[in-house]
């Protein structure tokens, strides 16, 4: 029985030795062909300009998107669009894109789009409020005035002095940025055409801005304005100080053109795409 064992191990281990170790199948290593540095170049889709701003008392950021064929020194004008959360890293590259897009199938005018970039937007978005619970969610509040002030005196005239631009003047605001706008519609009318509201919230300080709106757009006799209104679906805390500034709408004998959207489909956080082109389609048919 040993040795029957010993036998066939020996045979075993001579089988082994005999074929040896599988082969490793080896791969070619190609050489990675050199880059050729002249092939390659920036994808440019605009410009940023750094500009001190002294009622602000801060170096400001904007973001410059030009349409196809823009010249210096062409006599061509063109539309501004004014995009509030413009910085490079929030909502300037989509939407200019989506501008570039609309304008090359002739959807809207070709436009110049001003990124407006935040350095604390929750400050310069916000007015004063009487209520705790806005003063805790955001301390720092209370900025809005002096943002206006920037925006008329110092950011709209800067682009009038360096860009092509035309009359016409449109602002995009969410949020935050549709309670600055609203603001903005209210104390300084004259300051753009069209008005994008997405989502606005106007449920802060109690809802005051809404009332505001509203007495506004009652006792507005001066030129006419263009808003457009667009909710998500779970913009429940806003809507209804929305409906008390879109009822308002209803019932002014103010010349407004205006409309107000809702978007189910949509969160707070994701509707502001489909609200800007849905917007701007909808203002270029006047």
């Amino acid at each position: 029985m040993i040795d029957r064992t010993l036998t066939a191990s020996a045979i075993a281990l001579t089988g082994l030795v005999a074929c040896g170790p599988t082969p490793v199948a080896t791969t070619e290593v190609r050489p990675v062909p050199a880059v050729d540095s002249s092939a390659v170049r920036p994808f440019v889709l605009g410009e940023t300009r750094t500009v001190r701003s002294t009622i602000l008392d801060q170096d400001r950021v904007i973001n410059v998107s030009l349409p196809a064929g823009y010249s210096p020194d062409s006599a061509t004008v063109y539309p501004v669009i004014y995009l509030l959360d413009g910085s490079a890293d929030e909502d300037f590259v989509h939407v200019a894109g989506l501008v570039g897009f609309m304008s090359t199938y002739a959807l809207i005018p070709p436009s110049i789009v001003v990124g407006i970039g935040n350095v604390d937007r929750r400050h310069d978005f916000t007015p004063t409020t009487q209520n705790d619970s806005d003063k805790v969610w955001v301390p720092n509040y209370g900025g809005s005035s002096d943002f206006i002030r920037y925006l008329a005196e110092e950011l709209v005239p800067f682009v009038n002095s360096h860009y092509k631009v035309g009359s016409q003047r449109t602002l995009i605001g969410q949020s935050f940025g549709g309670l600055l706008a609203t603001q903005l519609l209210i104390e300084k009318p004259e300051l753009f055409d069209t008005w994008l509201l997405v989502s606005p919230s106007l449920w802060w300080n109690e809802g005051s801005m809404a009332v505001r709106a509203a007495e506004w757009t009652q006792a507005h006799r001066a030129d006419p304005e263009t808003v457009y209104i667009a909710m998500a679906n779970n913009d429940d805390m806003m809507v209804p100080q929305v409906n008390t500034f879109v009822t308002s709408l209803k019932t002014t004998r103010s010349p407004f053109r205006w409309t107000h959207e809702d978007f189910p489909q949509e969160t707070h956080a994701t509707i502001l795409h489909r609200a800007v082109y849905s917007g701007l389609e909808w203002v270029a048919k006047k």
